[in-house]
């Protein structure tokens, strides 16, 4: 596999995911253990004072994560997160974020993922550590490639 065959397996694979496609999410690039997703920033995503929602912020680092699991082929869901916000988001300035995921270690049952948030000029927003279970194989992405 290659990383443009994985980055249009995981595509068709978010098709089918109702809260990715309802935040805007969007895989960009893809390795195998490491994935760039975006979020598009609009006025449904912010908070009273005009920023980004920090659970907006978490979907897309969580979003980020199980994607960057699927590079391995590995289905998951969260089982601990830990988000650290570094900078808000004001929506009328920027009108995107990006969030790469990184493997850190995967284990037979978990996988421990960094994922960093930054803004289209590479502004350092936020930073999440999760650890991901794995509940299920995707066959169609190899462990290794």
């Amino acid at each position: 596999m290659n990383p443009q065959q994985c980055l249009e397996t995981l595509r068709t694979i978010f098709k089918d995911c109702g809260f990715a496609n309802f935040c805007g999410m969007q895989i960009d690039e893809t390795e195998c253990g490491r994935a760039l997703l975006h979020m598009d920033m609009d006025s449904d995503k912010g908070n009273m004072a005009g920023y980004l929602h920090g659970g907006a912020m978490e979907a897309l680092i969580d979003n980020a994560a199980g994607a960057v699991c699927l590079t391995i082929g590995a289905h998951v869901v969260t089982l601990h997160s830990d988000v650290s916000y570094i900078k808000g988001v004001p929506l009328k300035t920027m009108p995107r974020i990006f969030a790469e995921a990184r493997i850190m270690k995967a284990t037979h049952h978990m996988i421990f993922v960094d994922v960093v948030v930054r803004s289209g000029k590479e502004e350092l927003l936020a930073r999440g550590n999760m650890v991901m279970f794995r509940n299920g194989t995707d066959t169609r992405i190899p462990e290794k490639w």
